[in-house]
């Protein structure tokens, strides 16, 4: 007999999340859609088409461009939903009786030889998020959701390498100083090869500037963005700093995952979720900087 989730929807949302889609249109996300059919649940954005499966015996197809040679799949991982988007990036949603750290393991073997823009690990969950071989990568393993009826759940993201990172741990303060020549106002500093994106909501959400802090990464995955950024600040001084910027917006919240605190809420009519991370050996970033913000926004 096969075994079917009870509610579906718990399905839906998790493929809505891994795909980075932000809820209708008229709240500034993409309109979503969702057909099911069979043994899958068809999930439909303006820009994405991902297949999710009801049937937790049967895993769903991993469309044939996905890279497998570079980022491969954990073995006899069963693929609740996978999608290619259209702008070259693939998700893929994975599910697994074995261990976060048996996993972790996997993908720290594979990635050996990436360039790390950040990486979290802790009992409870790991983060890995990077550029290798051509493309960008993040991969996240977490405990699963206890109805899905699996231990650990595994969410992949790739697309095609965006070039705007350096070496992972650059250690020396000459080799940051020459990273640093592109300098922005008020001690924040873009390194050459990395721009600013025109379009962040920096009134809303403003980069702190305190102490020295630098742009690491920048991304766009369907339509959220990604800012990254390290700084010399020390990470209760930036918590309390984003704190005070989330504490008065709509539907205000936070997490804490590992070592990593996120603050997510609604400023300006834009959706927010920044990670605060304390930088550490484990991290892959320049130890000269102390604590590692990453902000999502759509």
């Amino acid at each position: 007999m096969k075994r079917h989730i009870f509610p579906v929807v718990i399905i839906v949302l998790i493929a809505l999340v891994a795909s980075g889609c932000g809820g209708p249109k008229e709240s500034g996300g993409e309109a979503v859609k969702a057909e099911s059919g069979g043994d899958e649940i068809t999930v439909k954005t303006d820009s994405s088409e991902m297949e999710v499966s009801k049937d937790m015996e049967n895993s769903v197809a991993i469309p044939k461009e996905y890279p497998l040679e570079i980022l491969p799949i954990y073995k006899d991982m069963f693929i609740q939903g996978a999608s290619r988007n259209d702008d070259g990036s693939f998700v893929v949603i994975g599910l697994s009786n074995d261990s976060i750290e048996d996993i972790g393991a996997f993908y720290d073997d594979v990635l050996a030889e990436a360039a790390v823009m950040m990486k979290n690990v802790s009992e409870e969950s790991y983060m890995n998020m990077g550029d290798m071989d051509g493309v960008t990568y993040t991969v996240t393993i977490n405990p699963s959701i206890e109805e899905l009826g699996y231990e650990t759940g595994v969410n992949i993201i790739v697309m095609p390498s965006l070039n705007m990172q350096g070496e992972a741990g650059e250690d020396s303060s000459e080799g940051a100083e020459a990273k640093s020549e592109g300098v922005d106002e008020g001690g924040f500093f873009v390194p050459e090869g990395l721009e600013m994106p025109s379009g962040y909501p920096k009134s809303s959400m403003p980069i702190m500037q305190e102490m020295k802090s630098e742009l690491a990464v920048v991304q766009e995955a369907g339509d959220r963005n990604l800012l990254g950024y390290m700084t010399k600040s020390e990470f209760e001084d930036v918590y309390d700093y984003y704190e005070g910027i989330f504490i008065d917006s709509d539907n205000f919240s936070t997490l804490s995952k590992g070592p990593t605190t996120i603050f997510m809420g609604q400023i300006d009519g834009v959706a927010f979720e920044v990670g605060i991370t304390e930088n550490t050996p484990e991290t892959g970033q320049d130890p000269n900087y102390n604590t590692l913000i990453q902000i999502f926004y759509n």
